[in-house]
């Protein structure tokens, strides 16, 4: 860096070895802000709704004119290693081989650092407030431009240190909104980009096989992430530069290889395929030039070291890009979006992968981000003699590590008066929440009553302008929750959900489903007048005793699963518990809601919660999050539109049959979605599911084929009621609700599921094809399209 006066200059260096001479400072956390040009590639806004301002300027190269195919711009995510930098963090202005720029209040980075400290609305950490800059300078200067530049953090093991919110008499915020700093899925053109998926490249001869397995499992499980393995660096390359989809809203690339510095430069090398190569190769094929598909969205890449890594030489870095804004685009710079985790002790998969299951099993991740994750990791990691473990982000926006759900939930209504939106919110922190007022249920004779749309979302991360939010009135400090939907519409999912985000409250949780619970009938003969005992004796049975305390949530799933007698016992130990003000949520069918609110009557208001229909967009989302890997967002929406044609759209608006849909074999990849096959696959898993969990049997238990041959039965015998319109006969079992195909009112029968109805009429042989010609359309609809499918499924197998 040149001075004022001619012919001196000092280096990055030289500050770090001064600050590391002063014995006052040994311990103290240093943090190093640098605004200076790095080079003279200026930072474009790509893909941008608005045409950029650009203004010419000599010596400065647009970083959207960079010919695709060169290495112009491979500096900007070079890493070197540098020794002894502990509780050292170093903010660059811009990236390496790019311009920074000033406006006329001084640098963007000095302008944003006054801004973002003056307006603090909270205490934050270390690592947040610098990502609260790189955000302001990206949303308040860079855009408003048209160009700018983009910030870099370079971060080694430090002391933590929290940026603490300016007092109350003094706070002065100013026009800076940082409210939505997190990350929020959701593209320039309001689309959600839910999907994202994890690369691995692991070296041929590596030992960490395993603790690469079950890295990827919980990646699966606990992220919602696509993991791709890849035998060459080649396939991983095309995989995120070339091939990756834009439905795609996040990308996780690991690194399994030996790590090294260059001896005269520092700069780190991993082994990949018997040669050392430097890591900004691989760092480079997600940024501009190489790419256009990841602008604006996150891109986490962690190189963990390995002993062993030998495999065949493969030339992968050949790729092209084309900057094309569409719906699912973001805009910004090439080179904002990069975090980067480097461990290089020798055991380092298994040590990430034990942090990060402590992550998970400890609850942290619902209110972690990925920054503050991989800053932990860090100052948890052992320091090597060459490489010092090290995180760098040019990420602008704060990840959290709590991912939204990818089937975009907005099929929920709440209906009665609820006071506590905080909890709710913060229950169903993965997705995001709106509030909508709207008609409820005999509101004419209840108008204390409201109904509630609710788009399921993250309460933390609510965006201004995007999610419309009325208030809803504080009219009473307590209510019991009742989830009401019928059987396979995901009532007890959202009951898990619910819980589960619960436990943040630091409630003590009991869920009880009511349907097969063992320890808890034998409680509930004991104990059938109070509650408390009863409960007290259950966790006994349980193995968990402890007494009832003032901070519980009790969560009764399935309510419809006890019989009369252990019904009313219940009922009278839900009074008390509602007299009491015990947190209470009751999950049941439709038709036991009157019930409830009945027995509640003058104790307290009861707030539902109704699941409807999954919309088309939440249908598509939740299949992509399946098999979206290997099939196209078009090929999927003809799926659906073919099984609606069919007249079988039932199959697909319920989260239980649409996931059992997902699973069939030839759902893809063929001309047609045979009808009568698909119905058979769905309903096979349906009878397997509510066996199981309601009788606890299994296809290898003695009695299955006992009940599934009973039940199949009485169910295709109500289901040929239905499409016959005649009265049920008084010796069929009508109970059999579970299977969310037919129900019984009154003597007649009602059709939950007209698709499963129909397989069960033609699989058992119970109507004819001359008594489908002479029903009304909307039954003959899909008995027709099942009879075709079934018949040319006899052709085949002739």
């Amino acid at each position: 860096m040149e001075t004022h006066f001619e012919h001196e200059y000092f280096t990055v260096n030289d500050v770090y070895e001064r600050l590391k001479q002063n014995r006052i400072l040994q311990n103290a956390l240093k943090l190093i802000f640098i605004s200076a040009c790095r080079g003279d590639i200026r930072d474009d806004i790509i893909q941008s709704m608005r045409n950029a301002n650009v203004v010419e300027s000599k010596n400065v190269v647009p970083s959207q004119t960079i010919e695709q195919g060169t290495d112009t711009n491979i500096n900007a995510v070079r890493v070197t290693a540098e020794p002894n930098r502990e509780n050292f963090i170093t903010m660059f202005a811009s990236v390496e081989g790019t311009v920074a720029l000033d406006s006329n209040e001084g640098s963007f980075i000095g302008e944003s650092f006054c801004a973002c400290l003056n307006s603090l609305e909270k205490d934050v950490s270390i690592v947040e407030f610098l990502t609260r800059i790189m955000f302001c300078i990206d949303r308040e200067l860079n855009r408003f431009y048209g160009y700018g530049e983009t910030p870099e953090v370079k971060i080694f093991k430090h002391r933590e240190l929290t940026i603490t919110k300016k007092v109350a008499e003094s706070y002065d915020p100013v026009h800076l909104t940082l409210s939505n700093v997190n990350y929020d899925w959701i593209s320039d053109k309001m689309k959600h980009i839910l999907k994202r998926k994890a690369h691995f490249y692991i070296s041929y001869q590596s030992k960490d096989g395993l603790n690469v397995s079950n890295l990827q499992d919980l990646l699966r499980s606990n992220f919602g992430l696509q993991v791709k393995q890849h035998d060459c660096l080649k396939t991983l390359a095309l995989s995120i530069s070339a091939k990756s989809e834009e439905e795609d809203g996040c990308v996780f690339i690991f690194i399994v290889a030996q790590l090294r510095t260059e001896e005269k430069t520092g700069e780190i090398f991993a082994k990949i395929d018997d040669e050392f190569i430097p890591i900004k190769r691989i760092l480079y094929t997600s940024i501009g030039p190489n790419t256009g598909n990841w602008i604006g969205k996150p891109k986490l890449f962690v190189f963990l070291n390995s002993s062993e890594a030998s495999t065949s030489r493969d030339n992968y870095y050949d790729v092209c890009q084309v900057y094309k804004e569409s719906d699912f685009t973001r805009s910004g710079t090439i080179h904002a979006g990069l975090l980067s985790l480097i461990l290089p002790q020798q055991n380092a998969v298994k040590f990430f992968n034990g942090e990060l299951e402590e992550y998970t099993k400890s609850g942290k991740m619902r209110t972690s981000t990925f920054q503050q994750f991989f800053t932990d990791v860090q100052r948890k990691a052992i320091n090597t003699f060459e490489i010092k473990p090290m995180v760098i982000s040019t990420l602008e926006m704060m990840l959290g590590m709590s991912f939204p759900c990818q089937t975009v939930a907005k099929n929920f209504i709440l209906t009665g008066v609820y006071n506590n939106v905080r909890v709710l919110r913060s229950a169903l922190s993965n997705m995001y929440i709106g509030f909508l007022r709207g008609s409820a249920r005999a509101a004419h004779s209840r108008p204390e009553i409201m109904a509630i749309e609710c788009m399921l979302a993250d309460s933390d991360q609510a965006h201004v302008g995007r999610v419309e939010k009325s208030i809803v009135e504080l009219k009473c400090e307590y209510t019991v929750f009742i989830i009401s939907a019928h059987a396979g519409w995901g009532a007890s999912a959202l009951t898990q959900i619910l819980t589960s985000r619960a436990s943040e409250e630091e409630r003590k949780i009991t869920n009880v489903n009511l349907s097969n619970d063992n320890e808890f009938y034998k409680a509930l003969n004991y104990c059938n007048k109070d509650y408390k005992a009863l409960f007290q004796q259950y966790w006994q049975l349980k193995g968990q005793p402890r007494p009832f305390g003032g901070n519980e949530l009790i969560v009764l799933d399935n309510l419809d699963g006890l019989r009369s007698a252990e019904l009313e016992s219940m009922l009278k130990m839900v009074r008390q518990m509602a007299k009491d003000r015990v947190c209470l949520m009751i999950s049941m069918w439709p038709k036991s809601e009157e019930i409830v609110e009945k027995s509640l009557q003058g104790i307290c208001p009861v707030t539902i919660v109704h699941i409807n229909h999954a919309s088309r967009e939440n249908q598509i989302a939740l299949l992509e999050s399946r098999i979206g890997g290997c099939v196209q967002r078009d090929a999927i929406e003809s799926i659906l539109e073919e099984i609606e044609r069919a007249g079988a759209g039932d199959l697909t608006e319920k989260i239980g049959s649409l996931e059992h849909l997902a699973t069939f074999p030839n759902l893809t990849g063929q001309e047609s979605v045979n009808i009568y096959a698909l119905s058979k696959h769905v309903f096979n898993l349906t009878v397997e599911m509510v066996l199981h969990r309601v009788i606890g049997l299994t296809p290898m238990s003695g009695k299955y084929q006992k009940y599934r041959k009973e039940h199949t039965k009485q169910l295709s015998i109500l289901s040929q009621s239905y499409f016959c319109d005649t009265p049920v006969k008084n010796d069929i079992e009508t109970n059999l609700e579970h299977y969310g195909i037919v129900r019984v009112l009154k003597s007649r029968v009602d059709v939950l599921s007209k698709t499963l109805a129909a397989y069960l009429c033609l699989s058992e042989g119970l109507i004819s094809l001359k008594q489908i010609r002479k029903m009304p359309h909307e039954k003959r609809k899909i008995l027709e399209s099942m009879w075709n499918d079934k018949e040319q499924l006899n052709e085949e197998s002739d």
